[in-house]
């Protein structure tokens, strides 16, 4: 829906913060100027709104629209980065450390996929760490590295496809399963911190992944699979790498972001494979701070609405 990039620098002790910027228009596509007004809320007092915050708490705010074509989404995404933004530095300031939190009931589940073409067996645990290589075993050397990537948590993925024909229906239905199964591990997702971003770095591949477990399923990526010109990463398909995203995405019932961070001198193209192990890596890292377990919120859903339904 939305893609707000924001951060908040706090300077040194008894020092002014340097000015902020704020850069989030056009609000929406109709007309092509933007919105002026959503409802009784002028649009134009977005920036003047967060630039007077950022003066009153001595911060510098930097915020940057980077995808969004609905004015209300524009908005709402800005303002939830800067209250994720904000709870980030309190939790910094205090030291707060969720990792050692534990949901009130397990989260784990198993879930096979029997077709004609695949026959897929897929268990996952949520709160035990990962155990070793052998535990994922796809017949794919491929889908199996971005597995490992992906799951930061303890998973059992066993796969026998038609591979003999090629890799599209064990890639995909892999995926697909995978995904079904995270979905009924985190049940209801109370509790679960929900939203996360990380990056991370492959050859000469960095990628952003911005997620939340939001219950409506979207996958926006751009990805430059095309860079060299490739065909296959090794056993599959380059077409297909982006098909494996999108499908966990979808069937886990989140909202996933990849961009592709590019350097101020963009000189050499990453590889798929590069892309794809880059991509995997920070999806994994932001889902594995979305299933974190914030005890402050006592088991309630995060969300204004009290439901993800």
């Amino acid at each position: 829906e939305a893609l707000t990039d924001l951060s908040l620098t706090f300077p040194a002790v008894g020092a002014e913060a340097l000015p902020s910027e704020v850069s989030l228009a056009p609000f929406g596509k109709f007309p092509p100027a933007g919105r002026t007004r959503i409802g009784s809320f002028r649009t134009c007092l977005t920036e003047v709104v967060l630039q007077n915050f950022a003066k009153a708490l001595n911060v510098c705010l930097t915020v940057k629209k980077l995808r969004g074509d609905n004015a209300h989404h524009i908005v709402e995404a800005t303002f939830k980065s800067l209250a994720r933004c904000l709870r980030c530095a309190l939790d910094a300031f205090l030291q707060l450390d969720l990792r050692h939190a534990l949901p009130a009931v397990p989260r784990e589940t198993c879930k096979q996929r029997g077709t004609k073409e695949t026959n897929i067996d897929i268990s996952l645990n949520l709160d035990a760490p990962p155990e070793s290589l052998g535990s994922i075993s796809t017949g794919l050397s491929t889908l199996d590295a971005l597995l490992r990537k992906i799951s930061t948590f303890r998973i059992h993925a066993k796969c026998s496809g038609d591979v003999w024909i090629d890799e599209h229906h064990s890639t995909e239905d892999v995926m697909i399963t995978v995904g079904q199964a995270l979905h009924v591990a985190l049940g209801s997702k109370a509790g679960c911190c929900r939203m996360a971003w990380a990056e991370a770095h492959s050859g000469a591949a960095k990628v952003l992944c911005v997620m939340d477990l939001s219950n409506r399923p979207g996958f926006c990526c751009d990805l430059r699979w095309h860079g060299q010109q490739e065909e296959m990463a090794e056993d599959v398909s380059v077409e297909m790498l982006h098909h494996c995203f999108e499908s966990f995405v979808i069937n886990a019932q989140m909202t996933v972001h990849l961009v592709q961070v590019l350097p101020a001198q963009h000189d050499k193209e990453a590889s798929a494979m590069e892309l794809a192990m880059a991509g995997a890596e920070a999806m994994g890292a932001a889902l594995k701070q979305c299933v974190l377990i914030d005890p402050r919120r006592a088991g309630v859903t995060a969300s204004s609405k009290g439901t993800l339904s």
